[in-house]
Parts: structure tokens; C-alpha cells; sequence
């Protein structure tokens, strides 16, 4: 498993991913929590999130994208560039 954390609110938050979707619904909440915090309602124009039973993602509020995939991927964009991303395994990477 790995953890991919992001920083709202002054708090770390931490994703886990690699689990094969066990954490998609922690995972979930957290991007709830983010959207309630960035106050972003549903997807449209290019921000806001969406949530369905196989992922869950928001565009917008301090960082470009944050989303969790239910095979237990997960992502967090801080541009529209760089990135960090924990694949299904548990493999983990960031770019710039």
C-alpha cells in the first residue's frame, strides 16, 4: 500500500491507495471533505466534483484535481502538470 497526502485546511490528509479499493470509501469522504472545505458543488465549466460508485474526483479548490478510483488508485494535481499518482498496486510517483 501507499499514501499519497495533500495539505487543506492547514491539516495533511492522506489517501491510501494500492489496497485494491478497500479504502475508496475513506478515500471518498476525504474528497467530500475537501469539496465541503473549497465549498465546489457539482462538476461544471471545469471545477467542481463528481462522485459515482467507481470514482470519485474533484477540479478546483487549492489544487487542480484530487480524485480516488474504486480498484484503489488515487491522485492529487497540484497543476495542470504535476502530479502524484498511486497505481492499483501500490506503485507510487510523482512528476514535475
Amino acid at each position: 500500500n501507499s499514501y499519497l497526502c495533500f495539505i487543506y485546511n492547514n491539516q495533511e490528509h492522506c489517501m491510501k491507495g494500492g489496497d485494491g479499493g478497500a479504502s475508496f470509501a475513506a478515500n471518498t469522504q476525504m474528497i467530500q471533505d475537501y469539496q465541503s472545505f473549497y465549498n465546489l458543488g457539482a462538476y461544471s465549466n471545469g471545477t467542481g466534483c463528481i462522485f459515482n460508485s467507481d470514482d470519485s474526483y474533484c477540479y478546483g479548490g487549492g489544487l487542480y484535481f484530487v480524485e480516488s478510483r474504486s480498484g484503489g488508485e488515487v491522485t492529487v494535481t497540484g497543476s495542470s502538470s504535476d502530479y502524484c499518482y498511486v497505481d492499483f498496486d501500490g506503485h507510487s510517483y510523482c512528476t514535475e
